[in-house]
C-alpha cells in the first residue's frame, strides 16, 4: 500500500487534468530562479529535498519556478507516490511547476 489512499489518489489525477490539458505544449518561462530537476526515476527522497529547497527559495524569492525535465518514474520503489506528489506540487504551484513530458506515457482512465 502506497503513503496515498485511492480515494486522494483519484481526486488528485482528476484535479491536476484539468490543469495539465489548459496548458500549452511549449513551455515559456519569463522568471528567475529556476531549479532544473531531471530524472527522478521514482526516488521519493530526492524528490522531497527538492521540494524542500524549492519552497525555501519560494519563501526568499516569490518569483522562483522549477522544471522537471521528466523521467518521473522508473528504477526507484516509489514512482507512483512521486508521480502524485509532482501533481499535488502543480496543482499548488500551478503557474510556478512546469512538468516535461518524457518516454513513459501514463495512460489514466477517468
Amino acid at each position: 500500500m502506497g503513503i496515498f489512499p485511492a480515494e486522494i489518489v483519484d481526486e488528485i489525477i482528476k484535479d491536476s487534468i484539468n490543469i495539465l490539458i489548459n496548458e500549452s505544449p511549449l513551455v515559456e518561462i519569463n522568471s528567475s530562479p529556476v531549479i532544473i530537476v531531471g530524472d527522478l526515476h521514482g526516488n521519493f527522497n530526492a524528490l522531497r529535498h527538492v521540494i524542500v529547497d524549492f519552497l525555501s527559495l519560494k519563501y526568499l524569492e516569490s518569483t522562483t519556478c522549477i522544471l522537471f525535465l521528466s523521467d518521473y518514474v522508473g528504477r526507484g520503489t516509489c514512482s507512483v507516490e512521486v508521480v502524485i506528489l509532482l501533481l499535488l506540487l502543480k496543482m499548488t504551484f500551478p503557474s510556478d511547476v512546469y512538468l516535461l513530458r518524457g518516454n513513459h506515457i501514463l495512460n489514466i482512465q477517468i
